[in-house]
């Protein structure tokens, strides 16, 4: 059996209980790091379960998936993802090709950024397409996604870049120059920024972009921009709450 579990948002405490009883009973645990910043920590994560846990790149679950879908086959094997398993494509591309092999899969779901930026007080169901700005200066993407959600009055979701393997996190910084650069936003702007959600050193702040900039820095991440609409009444007030 294939078992994706989700590590939740913060560190290894974040685990749901299924999860860490599960994990003690599997033949072999893993886990991915690559598709977000885990706050975690690995050998506490070991402690828990009492099982050492084996790091998988990109390469071991993209082009070389055949080697843990093979496992799978006569033992029961447990990969911890970040967030909830089924965010990244990687994963669901990973559950096919199981089903293709008969391969039993097991999903255990937990928080992922989708759900926690109703700490940010919008209302969820206002949000439109999200995004992801890249490292790249490549935005064309970006700026329709926001023109389509601008279009009917929803919220727009910016994922920031990340590159796990060389330790390499986009900053709220060099996101909001991107965007200003692309002219996709303009000075004038009011913007949301949620950094490091799950933990004791979260941040969520509303203001302008000056203000946004002074506010965080080059170590809050990961972290997600929120280009609001218009906003309804209970989203205003709640923004009053956190506007720096």
């Amino acid at each position: 059996m294939l078992i994706l579990a989700g590590l939740g948002l913060g560190d290894e405490k974040n685990i749901t209980i299924r999860a860490l009883e599960l994990a003690k009973q599997v033949d072999e645990c893993f886990i991915e790091l690559y598709t977000s910043k885990w706050e975690g920590n690995i050998e506490n994560l070991e402690k828990m379960i009492n099982k050492k846990i084996k790091t998988l790149n990109r390469y071991d679950l993209e082009e070389n998936s055949q080697n843990i879908l093979e496992l799978s086959k006569d033992k029961n094997i447990l990969i911890f993802i970040p967030g909830d398993p089924l965010l990244a494509t990687t994963h669901i591309n990973l559950l096919i090709e199981a089903k293709k092999r008969n391969i039993n899969t097991l999903i255990l779901h937990n928080s992922s950024i989708f759900s926690a930026i109703g700490e940010s007080g919008l209302h969820i169901y206002k949000f439109g397409k999200c995004a992801t700005i890249p490292f790249t200066r490549h935005l064309e993407a970006v700026k329709n996604t926001i023109y389509e959600n601008k279009s009917i009055n929803a919220h727009t979701l910016l994922l920031l870049d990340l590159d796990f393997e060389n330790k390499r996190y986009l900053t709220v910084k060099n996101a909001i120059e991107s965007l200003l650069n692309y002219k996709i936003i303009k000075n004038d702007e009011k913007l949301i920024v949620m950094s490091k959600i799950g933990s004791e050193n979260k941040k969520i702040a509303y203001g302008s972009i000056s203000s946004i900039l002074n506010y965080f820095n080059d170590s809050d991440v990961p972290a997600v921009i929120i280009i609001p609409s218009n906003l309804h009444f209970s989203e205003k007030e709640y923004l009053d709450s956190i506007t720096i």
